[in-house]
């Protein structure tokens, strides 16, 4: 099978990602647009197994209500207007370093929920991401499962 490229269109052969399982699936894409998102029977570990939560991104990824840019809170909660990525950032990292200025980096934690706490990729990243603050607290699903 030749590899498509993202937006391509056709049956694309890729894995679910919401959880440790990482079921095989088969995304199909007309005019750049997923239309279908079923279990791929050949996948050599979940063989065509596939639970609600895959199929059920497609509504997610195309609801309407679906946020495509950050928002910014500018009063009561609920009320939020839309920044630029560059402007969010910037805030982003002004606070941070509002933060640590004034309690250290060790007042900074990182976090990984499921499936990403059982990727030694994530925690490379993750420990190298909090480490540059100078905080050695990384958390994780299983840390939290087990308070």
């Amino acid at each position: 099978m030749p590899r498509l490229q993202p937006g391509e269109d056709g049956r694309h052969y890729t894995y679910c990602r919401l959880c440790e399982a990482q079921c095989g699936l088969i995304a199909e894409v007309q005019s750049g647009v997923i239309t279908r998102i079923g279990p791929d029977r050949d996948h050599p570990v979940s063989r065509g197994h596939l639970c609600v939560k895959a199929p059920g991104m497609l509504q997610i990824t195309y609801d309407e209500d679906r946020l495509l840019q950050p928002m910014k809170r500018t009063g009561a909660p609920g009320d939020f207007e839309p920044v630029s990525w560059d402007s969010a950032l910037d805030d982003i990292a002004a606070r941070v370093k509002r933060i640590t200025g004034r309690h250290g980096g060790a007042s900074l934690a990182g976090y990984i929920g499921n499936p990403a706490a059982f990727s030694t990729f994530h925690y490379s990243y993750g420990f190298g991401f909090i480490g540059m603050f100078g905080s050695d607290k990384f958390y994780n699903a299983m840390q939290v499962d087990t308070g």
